[in-house]
Formats: C-alpha cells, structure tokens, sequence
C-alpha cells in the first residue's frame, strides 16, 4: 500500500503540513512562552523539557502549565512540580484538564490520584485552554501565567491515514478487526495509537498496544503464508500504574486502587522490563 506519506512530516492542527525538522528549530529559537510544547514524539519532548529545566534554573519564579486531562497530562505534571521544585521550592506546575480529570477511571482511583494533587500543591483547573500568546495561557475562563505549556492531551489517527483508502473511523484511526487488520484491506494491519477496534470499545492504552503489537506481528507472518489469524482479546481489566514524581505512585486494577513506594517499584520493574525486552 502506497500512502504517499512523507516520514519527515507531522500533523498539527494548522492549514498544512510542518517539518519536524523545522519546528525543532523554531522551538530552540523562541522563547517557550509562544510555543505550545506537544509531548509526543517523545524524542523531541525530551529535548524541549531539557531547555525548560534550563530556563527554570536563570528565574526567581517559573512556571508550567500542563494540558490534559489523562493519565498521562496527571502523570507528568506531578514529574513537572517535582523536578522544578527541586530548582526553586517557588517554581510551580499546574493542570489545566477541562471540565472532569481522569474520565473513563474507577472512582477510587481518581479521588487517590486528586489528593496526591493537592498533597503537592499542583493546583487543577478544571477549564478548557483556549490559546497561548506572550506567556499568557487563556482559558475559558481566565488568562493564566505560562512560562511554558506542554500539551499531553488524548491521542489522535494518524494524517496519513486520511490520505489513503484505508476505513478510518472516530478521530481518523485506522479501523481494525479482532486481529488488527484493517476493515477495507486485509493486508494492512494496525495496532496502538494509530488503531481502533470495531467489535469492542477499548482504550487506547499502551498495555494494548504491547499485547496487540505481539499478536499483530504474528499475524503479519501468518498471513503472508496463509495460516489461520489470532485474536487479540484483551482482558476485562488492565493495570494502570502512574508515577507521582517521587518514587511514589498510585495503581489501578479495574474497581481496586492502592497507592504507596511499593507501587513505584513495581512501576519501574514493569517498565524496565519492558524497555529491555527482545
């Protein structure tokens, strides 16, 4: 399948296409202040939070907004308060999420992941950003003070997948069936943030993407020689661990919920293990 798509571009919310390449430098130039700093890919954000410890480290008083109302926006700006606050005890971080944190979570867990919140002084507003200008973080309700914002807000299709003939469905994710393959082609297969299933409502949770991705590849080989095709069944409930900050971190397993360093190094060894899988 041909999609056409140029590997050295991304998709941003504006009329066109942008180089990568040209949107690393522009943030290297440009004071962190007009730019909003996306998480992903993660190799440029890596880059871009190295410059914002770096200006955090020259000011008596820094701060940054954090967009996003997931795990992964919650996750990330306790990592935020905790590392600036290391700096200057005066740095702060906070959360715009909208009008509900954490939606789609056990009660439970939301409610433990709020205290640590508050126990860190990470103020929540639960209000819609609207745009950014001069240091300036307008919501829908009020213009907040920005050194920098970086957006980790929910995940999206891929561009590309809009310029082929692939079935996409929701926000432009390629539609799968219970092997990951696509609905309109059956030699295309897909899994992860780039994905959706038909048959089932499931997140888009990087636990699904590891599990799914084995049964994908898989796939790919039996397909290529005709072998029957698997399924991908996830099950009913999916371990959600997230990281306060501090070798802290709250864990979630359907309707149950604990909190504690104990969960922190089971964090890490689920994480690590990962990381050097072969």
């Amino acid at each position: 399948l041909n999609t056409g798509a140029d590997t050295d571009m991304t998709w941003l919310n504006t009329d066109g296409l942008v180089n990568e390449d040209l949107i690393d430098k522009d943030l290297a130039d440009k004071n962190l202040k007009n730019t909003v700093i996306p998480v992903r890919p993660i190799f440029n954000f890596v880059e871009q939070w190295q410059q914002i410890l770096k200006q955090a480290e020259q000011v008596s008083d820094y701060k940054v907004a954090v967009v996003g109302a997931g795990a992964a926006a919650t996750e990330l700006v306790m990592a935020a308060q905790f590392a600036l606050q290391q700096i200057n005890p005066s740095h702060q971080a906070y959360l715009v999420c909208g009008e509900q944190l954490l939606s789609g979570f056990d009660a439970g867990f939301r409610s433990r992941v709020i205290k640590q919140l508050q126990r860190r002084n990470i103020e929540i507003i639960y209000e819609r950003a609207k745009g950014l200008a001069g240091g300036k973080l307008a919501t829908s309700k009020q213009t907040l003070a920005a050194d920098a914002t970086i957006a980790a807000t929910g995940v999206m299709g891929s561009a590309w997948a809009a310029q082929t003939n692939l079935e996409t469905v929701d926000k432009g994710f390629i539609a799968v069936n219970d092997k990951q393959q696509s609905t309109s082609h059956d030699n295309v297969f897909a899994v992860g943030d780039v994905a959706s299933r038909v048959d089932r409502e499931m997140a888009h949770s990087g636990v699904h993407a590891v599990f799914g991705g084995k049964v994908e590849a898989d796939n790919l080989l039996a397909y290529l020689v005709g072998d029957k095709l698997k399924s991908y069944r996830p099950k009913n409930r999916t371990l959600y661990l997230l990281a306060c900050g501090d070798k802290y971190a709250i864990g979630s397993w359907g309707n149950f919920s604990a909190q504690g360093c104990w969960i922190w190094y089971l964090k890490r060894y689920i994480d690590k293990r990962f990381v050097n899988a072969k």
